[in-house]
């Protein structure tokens, strides 16, 4: 079973056989090695163009043998590690722009916002810094009634 460190996803086309390999004699199509077998698993998960038509053209093989390398456990262990790693990348990707989309969040959301004069997302933001106390925070209510009294001018 290959480590997770062995996924190489960036040089896809190492998976490939450059080569055709000879498959003559009856049935020797049908007979597929195992490194030939992590092989055609891999290239099914990570490449781009990985069909099972593509791959059987590539390996020399016919479209059921390589149907048949793409069941069983050691294919969904394979499945099950791919994803963990793609998982794994993507949340790199997030951890490495969550500041980048914060900055623009806080220079864009805030302020197109406050131009249409709703100042919400900055008190998100002022709240989401713990720099307003919102806890003990008493609301400021000021109501004023306009009441005409005789003698006095409007």
């Amino acid at each position: 079973m290959p480590q997770t460190s062995d996924i190489d996803i960036v040089d896809l086309n190492t998976l490939l056989p450059q080569t055709l390999p000879n498959r003559s004699g009856p049935g020797t199509k049908g007979r597929v090695t195992t490194a030939e077998r992590l092989s055609i698993q891999r290239a099914y998960l990570l490449h781009p163009e990985g069909s099972i038509a593509f791959l059987a053209k590539r390996f020399n093989r016919r479209k059921d043998a390589v149907r048949r390398c793409l069941e069983g456990a050691d294919y969904d262990a394979l499945v099950a590690e791919v994803h963990a790693h793609i998982q794994s990348d993507v949340h790199t990707v997030l951890r490495q722009e969550a500041v980048n989309a914060a900055r623009k969040w806080a220079k864009t959301a805030v302020n197109v916002a406050a131009d249409k004069g709703d100042h919400k997302p900055a008190k998100d933001l002022l709240i989401a810094g713990k720099y307003v106390d919102t806890e003990n925070a008493v609301p400021q209510i000021v109501v004023q009634v306009g009441i005409k009294l005789e003698g006095h001018p409007e």
